[in-house]
């Protein structure tokens, strides 16, 4: 509505200006006949602006007179000969034009809002209009989220007008009634990288856990080999069980296996808060934490992984643990004998056996000869023998 209104004004103004600027021009003063400039009632033009336009003025003529001389009619004096001319009545031509530029502006502000102007408009214009305080709806200002958008991604988006555009974005990564701008602000503050890294790393602060996770997940992409410190706490935080922390199931699904994967390069520099996740109230973070540690050849560091680990041999609610837990176990290797051997006299059936038969495979004793105690125990339908699987095939099997 508020567009067709200006569509309107502008093609009103024009109109009018065009009227304007010909009937001044046709107005106009011509040829060598020298009229008497004075003004009369001149406080008109206070409150009337009108006055300015079209002025009144004496207008008697004095062609021929000296210079000086009093006019017969108003009996006003003019020094100056060239004021006996009179001034050129161009004032209604200027209006009228300033008329024609403003319909002209309103045009364009109505072609700015259908999006016609995107490709031609400079980065920082375009920036101006990105977020929910834009002065166009979501429709209109859909041709000028695509035209930045694609600039991002060519990367012409630079200087100044990338600075104000990760301070927009970052705004856009927590959760709000908007759908899916979100996702479009993860994707191109990953392309604005680095210059969006110090807004992200104070992202990963924010009450919003949706911001906090997608900062994380853009981090996490784009500084695999010098992580901030706040980057590896989220990280481990990460580790647990978050289906009830307000980020949609799309957004935050396997992101346990990727934050585990990447810990894993980084566990020497985490080492203190992978261990104190190992005392966690959370499951999914106790055995996650463990299984990084042994990956990383610190499963001996603390006898508490190991521990942690055989307890997830046991049958529980959290799905696929088991597997992860004895490829863990068998990558630490002998430190995690003392743990295993506890286990043995375990009431927990699947737990005991299971412990019983890593032990002896350390020791020595083939995985075929253990094989067929373990089938009313598999941790797995689909691999009979999850030592020798990845960590990744591992992981993967948490539910």
């Amino acid at each position: 509505m508020m567009l067709h209104l200006i569509a309107w004004c502008w093609v009103g103004l024009i109109a009018a200006g065009l009227g304007v600027v010909v009937l001044g021009w046709v107005r106009r003063p011509r040829g060598e006949r020298r009229l008497c400039p004075r003004r009369i009632g001149s406080r008109a033009v206070l409150v009337l602006p009108a006055a300015w336009v079209w002025p009144r003025r004496c207008g008697f003529d004095l062609t021929g007179l000296a210079e000086g001389s009093r006019c017969p009619e108003c009996g006003g004096t003019t020094r100056a000969l060239r004021r006996l001319r009179g001034r050129p009545g161009y004032r209604p031509v200027v209006l009228g034009l300033l008329l024609v530029v403003t319909g002209g502006t309103l045009r364009a502000s109505v072609r700015l809002a259908g999006g016609d102007l995107a490709p031609y408009l400079p980065s920082l214009v375009l920036v101006s209009f990105e977020g929910d305080g834009a002065p166009l709806e979501r429709k209109e200002r859909q041709a000028f989220e695509d035209e930045l958008q694609e600039r991002v991604w060519n990367g012409s988006v630079t200087g100044y007008a990338a600075e104000l555009l990760v301070d927009r974005l970052v705004d856009d990564l927590g959760s709000d009634k908007e759908r899916w701008n979100a996702m479009r602000a993860t994707g191109m503050l990953g392309q604005l990288y680095p210059a969006s890294r110090a807004a992200l790393e104070g992202a990963l602060g924010s009450g919003d856990p949706q911001a906090r996770h997608l900062a994380w997940e853009v981090l996490r992409d784009r500084c695999p080999g010098d992580p901030s410190e706040a980057l590896l706490i989220e990280s481990v935080r990460q580790l647990g069980d978050d289906s009830g922390s307000g980020v949609t199931w799309y957004l935050r699904r396997g992101n346990q296996i990727r934050a585990a994967e990447y810990l894993v390069g980084h566990a020497r520099a985490v080492e203190r808060l992978l261990v104190e996740a190992l005392e966690d109230d959370d499951p999914q973070r106790n055995v996650l934490a463990a299984s990084v540690l042994a990956e990383a050849g610190l499963g001996g560091a603390s006898p508490e992984v190991a521990r942690v680990l055989v307890e997830h041999l046991g049958d529980n609610t959290l799905g696929g643990d088991g597997c992860l837990a004895a490829r863990a176990l068998y990558v630490i290797g002998m430190d995690a004998l003392p743990a295993l051997d506890t286990a043995w006299t375990d009431p927990d059936p699947q737990r005991r056996a299971w412990a019983r038969a890593i032990a002896a495979h350390l020791r020595g004793t083939s995985w075929h000869a253990l094989e067929p105690g373990l089938e009313q125990h598999r941790l797995s339908t689909i691999s009979r023998d999850p030592l020798r699987e990845s960590f990744g095939w591992c992981l993967r099997r948490i539910r």
